[in-house]
């Protein structure tokens, strides 16, 4: 049986209180997820700093955008080293495709439905009311490109 991999957010405006919980849980999970919340209050310095602490990163920015942006947005990423990065699958086949030209060794997840969104939601703006079709047809298309993972 292969051990679970959690992965803990750092979602919080106390980089101290932060810290800490990095430095305690650092064996005993997967990565560290930073989203926007993080790295809008704490920025490249706060990033660092939790890398010190535990190198095991998952930094979760969601990229969406025309395809040589997000290239250009994953080359940059790649210089911060972390294990994970995600891209959302809406923005397409050739944006997914563009996500994959600068990696080396981040692993690139796709975004299928962002969980704020209901059947009202999905049809009005992707013309499908049940979300677990559209989900499926996003994963789909996400493994036909070679993304690394999916997140639903």
């Amino acid at each position: 049986m292969s051990p679970k991999k959690v992965i803990v957010a750092l979602d919080s405006n106390d980089l101290k209180k932060i810290k800490k919980i990095v430095t305690k849980l650092k064996s005993e999970v997967y990565a560290f997820k930073i989203g926007y919340e993080f790295f809008l209050n704490y920025g490249l310095k706060g990033y660092k700093e939790i890398r010190k602490i535990s190198p095991k990163i998952f930094f979760d920015l969601k990229l969406h955008d025309i395809p040589n942006t997000v290239c250009n947005g994953i080359k940059a990423i790649e210089k911060l080293k972390p294990l994970l990065t995600t891209i959302h699958i809406s923005g397409g086949d050739e944006m997914m495709k563009a996500s994959l030209i600068e990696r080396k060794k981040t692993k690139i997840l796709g975004v299928s439905i962002l969980t704020s969104l209901d059947s009202n939601q999905t049809h009005k703006y992707y013309n499908e009311k049940n979300i677990e079709n559209l989900v499926k047809k996003f994963v789909k298309q996400a493994k036909k490109i070679g993304l690394d993972g999916i997140v639903c």
